[in-house]
């Protein structure tokens, strides 16, 4: 499942606002990386080698996934949060949005993306829910490319007691293209986890269905996976 642009993937500089100087919870974040070129070895130097070959891929694109593969030679990703609102007690939100600049082969859309999100805490139970945006790179408004990708995430985890937790998430990746001529397939995935502990040794089973995997018609995956931890 393609995701949205993260600023970690490059050397870059932070600011964040301290902790507790704005009310209800409020911080901030910005973030700056000088150089997004695949060919600078990520640092902040100049190779001399072609700003053509810059290159920007998704967080979590799969090998299966959309490609993108056209980024910039400069990154400013932005993110605010608050959790701690009046109105009601255990909710957190925020958004982030990241840009690039001096974009190569990408005349018509510059890369970019963002997201918002909620999460609620009430007793044992948390509930999330997520929604995010990705432009990818166009580089001719009149030929056949996806354009953009819609998320959607939700899930819900549940603290059963002391030992045993269990939780459910569901998410689904729409993609689009800017002049509508082939078919594009969502891809959702659903699972199941649960963990137990008994003394220093934790359980885990987690159980996933993929539909339309890698966006591919009729691909679906589905997968079991067990964990045993041990704190010594």
């Amino acid at each position: 499942m393609t995701d949205t642009f993260d600023i970690d993937g490059y050397d870059n500089i932070q600011y964040h606002t301290p902790a507790d100087l704005l009310p209800y919870g409020l911080s901030f974040k910005v973030g700056y990386a000088p150089s997004a070129n695949a060919t600078d070895g990520g640092d902040f130097k100049s190779t001399g080698s072609a700003r053509s070959n810059a290159v920007a891929a998704a967080d979590t694109a799969s090998s299966g996934g959309i490609s993108v593969t056209t980024g910039g030679n400069s990154v400013n990703h932005y993110q605010v949060k608050a959790n701690a609102l009046p109105f009601l007690d255990g909710l957190e939100i925020g958004a982030d949005y990241l840009e690039f600049s001096g974009v190569i082969d990408a005349s018509d859309q510059a890369p970019s993306s963002g997201a918002y999100y909620a999460k609620y805490t009430m007793g044992p139970a948390v509930i999330g829910y997520s929604k995010s945006f990705m432009d990818t790179p166009v580089t001719a408004i009149n030929s056949e490319q996806v354009e953009n990708i819609e998320n959607r995430k939700y899930s819900i985890g549940l603290n059963v007691n002391d030992n045993l937790s269990v939780s459910y998430e569901n998410e689904e990746s729409k993609p689009s293209t800017n002049t509508n001529a082939t078919t594009q397939y969502t891809m959702e995935s659903t699972g199941i986890q649960a963990a137990y502990t008994m003394g220093g040794m934790t359980i885990g089973i987690a159980m996933n269905d993929h539909e339309n995997a890698a966006y591919t018609q009729n691909k679906d995956v589905k997968d079991t996976v067990f964990t045993v931890e041990m704190a010594f």
